[in-house]
C-alpha cells in the first residue's frame, strides 16, 4: 500500500516562487516557462502577483493556480480583473479538494484586491471546473476562425489543402477590394505603441461593450515587453502619421505538426470604413505565408463585425471542443457592476487575450 502524500496548503504566491514554478508546470505539462517570461505575465501590468496561489506540501510546490492582473472594460466602466492561465498539480495530488483549497484562495486573494472580474480561456477540463468553483457567469466556446495556407503540407488533410489552393488562386483572379479607394492612409509597422493608440482606444472602446483595456501602457506589455517572444505589429495610420486608424498584431506558434499565424489582435472601429480591415487582414495572410506559416488563425465571435471580415477572406469557423471562455463575477453593486460580461454577445475577445500565442 502506497503512502498517503503529505498534507498541503494553498498561499499566494510570491515572486521568489518563480523557479520552482517554472520547474513544476515543465514537470506537469513538459513545456518549458523561463521565470522572465512567468514574472512577466504573472505580474501583468501591475506589477505584482494578485491571486496566483501554489500549493506547498512540506515546502514543496506542488501545486500552483495563475492569474494575470488585466484591467477590462464593462459597458463603460474599467474594472480590475484577472485572466486565468496556468493550472497545474503533481498527480498525487490531483484532487478535487485540494483545487477547490487553490480556487477558494484565489477568489480570496483577488477580492481583497479589488478585482471584480475573472476570466479565462482554459482547457476541457480546469476551465469549467474552476468557473464552475468560482461562480461563472458564462461559458462559451472559443471563437477559433481557419483560414488553409500551405497547399504542401500533409498535415493538413486533402479538403484543406485544396481549401488552400482556391483561395490563393481566387484572390490572384479576384482580389477582395474595399468598396472604395483608402485615400489618406497607409499601412505601417509599429515598434511601440505611442499616445496614438491611447487616443485611438479611446475613439472606438464604446464599440466593444466588453474588453481588455487596449490603451498603449497594455499594448506594449503584452505585445512589446514580452520576453522571449516576437510579435509583428501593423497599423494603418494617416498619411501624415498622426492619427491610427486600426492595427494588428500578428505572432507565430507551432502545434500539432503546423506552423501556425496567430491573429493575435485585431482592432478597427465598427462603423468605420471596412477597407481598414480588409487592408490589415490581406497584409496579415500576406506575412504569414511569407513566414511559411501553414495556416493562419484568428478569434473573433459571430456577432463582431471583424468576424464578418475574416469570413469574407477566406477564414472558416472551427469546432474547439469543450472547454472555452468562462467568466466569473468576484464583486458586485454600482461601482463594479459586471453583468454585462456574463454574456458572450457583449465579449470582443482575440488570441491575445489569452496566452496561447
Amino acid at each position: 500500500m502506497s503512502a498517503a502524500p503529505p498534507p498541503c496548503a494553498p498561499r499566494p504566491a510570491t515572486v521568489a516562487d518563480m523557479g520552482e514554478i517554472a520547474e513544476l508546470l515543465h514537470r506537469i505539462f513538459g513545456t518549458r516557462q523561463t521565470v522572465e517570461f512567468l514574472r512577466w505575465k504573472l505580474t501583468g501590468l501591475a506589477g505584482q502577483l494578485i491571486g496566483s496561489i501554489v500549493l506547498a506540501a512540506n515546502a514543496r510546490i506542488v501545486g500552483f493556480l495563475g492569474q494575470i492582473p488585466v484591467r477590462v472594460r464593462v459597458m463603460g466602466r474599467d474594472v480590475s480583473a484577472a485572466q486565468g492561465t496556468d493550472v497545474g498539480l503533481l498527480e498525487e495530488y490531483r484532487r478535487l479538494d485540494t483545487f477547490l483549497s487553490m480556487v477558494q484562495a484565489s477568489a480570496r486573494a483577488m477580492c481583497a484586491a479589488g478585482v471584480s472580474l475573472a476570466y479565462g480561456t482554459a482547457n476541457a477540463t480546469a476551465g469549467p471546473l474552476a468557473a464552475k468553483l468560482l461562480s461563472p457567469m458564462q461559458v462559451a466556446s472559443v471563437p477559433l476562425l481557419v483560414r488553409p495556407l500551405s497547399a504542401e503540407n500533409r498535415s493538413l488533410g486533402a479538403v484543406a489543402r485544396m481549401l488552400a489552393r482556391l483561395l490563393s488562386a481566387g484572390e490572384r483572379l479576384c482580389p477582395v477590394k474595399p468598396a472604395r479607394p483608402l485615400d489618406g492612409v497607409r499601412l505601417g509597422r509599429v515598434a511601440r505603441f505611442d499616445a496614438r493608440f491611447d487616443r485611438f482606444w479611446k475613439e472606438v472602446c464604446d464599440d466593444y461593450p466588453v474588453a481588455v483595456v487596449r490603451d498603449a501602457a497594455h499594448l506594449n506589455w503584452r505585445y512589446v515587453n514580452v520576453p522571449g517572444l516576437v510579435y509583428e505589429r501593423l497599423c494603418v495610420e494617416s498619411a501624415d502619421a498622426s492619427r491610427i486608424e486600426g492595427y494588428a498584431v500578428l505572432g507565430l506558434r507551432r502545434r500539432g505538426g503546423l506552423l501556425r499565424g496567430c491573429i493575435a489582435d485585431l482592432v478597427t472601429a465598427r462603423k468605420g470604413d471596412p477597407g481598414i480591415g480588409s487592408l490589415l487582414i490581406r497584409a496579415a495572410v500576406d506575412w504569414f505565408r511569407a513566414q511559411a506559416a501553414d495556416v493562419a488563425e484568428a478569434w473573433a465571435f459571430p456577432h463582431t463585425h471583424l468576424r464578418r471580415l475574416l469570413v469574407r477572406h477566406g477564414f472558416i469557423s472551427r469546432r474547439t471542443g469543450p472547454g472555452g471562455l468562462h467568466v466569473s463575477a468576484l464583486a458586485s453593486g454600482a461601482k463594479a457592476d459586471v453583468t454585462a460580461a456574463g454574456h458572450a454577445r457583449n465579449w470582443f475577445l482575440s488570441m491575445g487575450d489569452s496566452d496561447t500565442v
